[in-house]
């Protein structure tokens, strides 16, 4: 997983797409990890979407947006971005923009 995150910060494509990223390994090196990754994709200016059933990865990770399955809602981690509302969030996911630098 840390190889293959590494890589995609190397390469040309402006968004990286991980799944369970933390899933495999114990909790301390979850939050190292993710806050390097925080801090790598935001100095890239690269797009993050990290795909977890781990909530402790939002507050490492400082996601601009989150999107929760089990209540179907977006809500947005910090207070910058345009405000959530259902138009914005339409209008974003049907022309494929991205809400910020790191999604969860």
């Amino acid at each position: 997983m840390r190889v293959d995150i590494a890589r995609a910060l190397c390469l040309d494509s402006p968004l990286i797409v991980f799944d369970e990223f933390t899933s495999v390994v114990d909790r301390e090196i979850a939050k190292v990890s993710a806050y390097a990754i925080s801090k790598a994709v935001r100095r890239s200016r690269k797009k993050f979407v990290a795909v977890t059933c781990h909530y402790d990865v939002v507050d490492w990770l400082e996601p601009d947006w989150v999107f929760c399955t089990d209540t179907m809602e977006f809500s947005r981690k910090k207070e910058v971005g345009r405000p959530l509302n259902s138009r914005f969030i339409g209008a974003a996911l049907n022309c494929g923009r991205c809400f910020g630098s790191i999604i969860i």
